[in-house]
């Protein structure tokens, strides 16, 4: 297969629901990882709020199930995950929980296909009666799509705070709640369409939920996307949710791309290998979404259990990507970038040419941009400066003939 039928191939597979599907599922597991594990609220919000939507919103299921993938996407950058924080019984009084609805809602309208989406997960702690956020809306004000948002993430907490009664107590305050918090129709169509079926208990079931996943994402409706490259123009959008993490991160995931690209080239990649080096560098900090911005911010050095949570978010991406088929031989390009040449990097310790060659590209350009950006931990360097310091530890941290053809990035 020549290059080009090569590429086309390439873009067929990414265009694909399926690749949507599963980017938009890893998105959501990557945004419910934290220090304990995996905490499959988001999946399990979206498998009922999807559900619930086939009842009462048949042309709009995808709207509400991708809603409820990504509801809380806006709470990235809590110190603990906003699901420990809801069930804590303290007050809610971090900024971000206040205004995660917003925020997530600007995120997600970053994509078009997701607008409809986005406008329920603005609604999904408003409430029936008019006392939720973040606008106060009320009646028949709220949209449908966002109570069923609704109604799935208030099961989901209920379920947590009483795990031993196959989530009877959870059902009799979800009940309480019609006519208040809740829209009633909504209720009604949550009991029909999950509560009162066999599918309650498989909900509540954690390690039943992957297989569900997979059910459900294989029978979702088609997506309609209107961009020419919906599935490139997706993974920009899931670079800059991935950088919107930390404001010392802004636009990282888009630069360590185009200068991988950059030095790809100088070398000599062809067309689809720089397509889908691009890719590895859109992606590479995808498993870093659940590092806690309490250690994003550190200024000091960071303690022992803090590296380790660092050390831990390479693994995460190549755990996520592999969640993807048409991205599972990325995963390791990726997911390589803190591999040393000398084998003293993290997580698999490679070395020299044991490193995929677009690991130890990206490599270098993850630490090139590191270096020339504003971090909390140190001052910005020229590109000059940092070209010294890539050639200083050139046959120990990067591989020396990329370290040489590097200079491409800042002899310009």
């Amino acid at each position: 297969m020549n290059a080009i039928t090569k590429r086309q191939e390439m873009l067929k597979v990414f265009d694909t629901r399926q690749v949507f599907n599963e980017l938009m599922a890893a998105l959501s597991m990557a945004l419910d990882m934290d220090a304990r594990g995996k905490l499959y609220h988001a999946w399990r919000v979206a498998l009922v709020a999807g559900l619930t939507a086939e009842l009462m919103l048949p042309d709009k299921v995808n709207d509400v199930f991708y809603a409820g993938l990504l509801h809380d996407i806006g709470a990235m950058g809590l110190d603990d995950h906003i699901v420990h924080q809801m069930i804590s019984g303290e007050p809610l009084t971090d900024p971000i929980i206040l205004e995660h609805s917003d925020r997530g809602a600007a995120i997600v309208k970053e994509l078009p296909v997701l607008a409809e989406a986005a406008l329920y997960i603005l609604e999904h702690h408003e409430h029936w009666d008019g006392t939720g956020t973040p606008a106060g809306r009320k009646g028949p004000d709220l949209t449908v799509g966002g109570q069923i948002v609704a109604v799935a993430d208030q099961l989901d907490i209920l379920l947590r705070l009483y795990p031993r009664d196959e989530g009877k107590k959870a059902l009799e305050i979800i009940k309480k709640r019609s006519g208040t918090s809740l829209m009633p129709e909504v209720v009604e169509a949550f009991l029909a369409a999950v509560a009162e079926t066999p599918y309650y208990q498989k909900v509540q079931n954690y390690n039943a939920l992957p297989s569900l996943m997979e059910e459900a994402l294989n029978k979702l409706p088609p997506i309609s996307c209107v961009h020419p490259q919906p599935f490139k123009a997706t993974v920009r959008v899931f670079a800059k949710i991935i950088d919107a993490k930390h404001k010392y991160t802004a636009g990282h995931s888009h630069r360590v791309a185009a200068y991988g690209v950059k030095l790809a080239k100088e070398i000599g990649y062809g067309e689809d290998q720089l397509e889908e080096l691009e890719i590895a560098g859109l992606l590479h900090d995808f498993g870093k979404i659940s590092v806690p911005n309490r250690i994003l911010d550190k200024a000091g050095p960071l303690d022992e259990d803090e590296f380790a949570v660092i050390r831990a978010h390479p693994g995460r991406t190549a755990e996520l990507l592999n969640m993807i088929e048409g991205l599972k031989h990325l995963a390791w390009i990726a997911a390589g970038h803190h591999e040393r040449y000398d084998g003293r990097g993290y997580p698999l310790k490679l070395a020299g040419e044991e490193i995929p060659l677009g690991a130890r590209i990206l490599c270098i350009a993850d630490a090139f941009d590191a270096m020339t950006s504003n971090r909390s931990y140190q001052r910005n360097r020229s590109f000059e400066e940092a070209g010294e310091v890539i050639k200083k530890y050139a046959g120990s941290q990067f591989d020396p003939e990329l370290a040489k053809a590097a200079e491409v990035l800042w002899k310009q």
